[in-house]
């Protein structure tokens, strides 16, 4: 990689031997202003690359902006440790199409430079931490946003599990408890016997914690500093952090025995969709 800087923007270029420069990084202070990668040579790493050379060159957080519909850019950032914190109409980009923030914040005292757009709040996360000036619940904006039900024995004493030790922030409490979590929700009530549009279905705490059908699945940037911190806010984890073939990973039950893995992907480039 080579760099130059033209005014406030520091340019690098990935090249490839006999093909020249293959991908582009541009940085604008903490704004990943630009990435891109040429089509023939995407899924190959070389994004991979310039994102992580931007995080070494800026270890105090990254943020940047991503158009709602690329879905594939958005999984792609979520891989290398960011989180979607706010998502607009598109009013103040040049396309006028809906766009996402995401932010990378490896610390949690770690608040990013003002935003480019003069009403948009700033906002910083690290692993799950939510900052409480984003936080809200998932109604209106997006149309489809995924929030994962918890049924609790004491949903009070689950609430400040997923705030105190996990870093959420309570957004209702009535008629059902919502927690935002990162870039989701947990939805934690009492269970119950069968309803109307559930009729064969009862809602209960795992009876067996030991035998698990689907559990939350936590990505963080850093999985052994999320195991120190949350180890000292109270969490039990059945192990500590164990290294995997794409992953290093450990395991939290909360207090109702619901297992939740804490994951840091250590190969992003190795997941990728077959043709």
């Amino acid at each position: 990689m080579a760099s130059t800087v033209f005014a406030r923007m520091e340019c690098w270029v990935a090249e490839a031997p006999d093909r020249g420069i293959v991908g582009l990084l541009v940085l604008d202070d903490d704004w990943v202003d630009q990435l891109y990668v040429l089509p023939s040579w995407q899924g190959q790493g070389v994004g991979s690359a310039l994102l992580e050379h931007a995080k070494r060159l800026r270890p105090d957080g990254l943020q940047l902006w991503t158009f709602a519909s690329n879905l594939a850019a958005g999984r792609f950032y979520q891989r290398h440790g960011f989180v979607a914190v706010e998502q607009t109409d598109g009013e103040h980009n040049e396309e006028r199409a809906p766009d996402v923030r995401y932010v990378w914040a490896p610390s949690r005292h770690t608040q990013p430079s003002a935003c480019r757009h003069s009403n948009l709040r700033r906002s910083a996360m690290s692993s799950t931490d939510t900052n409480a000036s984003v936080a809200r619940l998932p109604f209106g904006a997006p149309a489809i946003a995924v929030a994962h039900f918890i049924v609790s024995a004491d949903v009070e004493r689950s609430r400040r599990f997923y705030t105190d030790v996990l870093g959420g922030v309570t957004v209702a409490t009535q008629p059902v408890t919502y927690v935002a979590l990162a870039n989701s929700w947990i939805i934690i009530a009492v269970g119950g016997g069968p309803t109307d549009d559930k009729p064969t279905v009862t809602l209960e705490t795992p009876p067996d914690p030991n035998r698990v059908t689907s559990f939350l699945n936590l990505r963080v940037a850093d999985v052994h500093a999320a195991y120190s911190e949350w180890s000292a806010r109270g969490a039990e984890f059945l192990t500590p952090p164990k290294q995997h073939e794409f992953e290093i990973r450990c395991y939290i039950r909360d207090p109702d025995g619901h297992i939740i893995e804490v994951g840091q992907t250590t190969l992003p480039e190795r997941y990728l969709v077959e043709p």
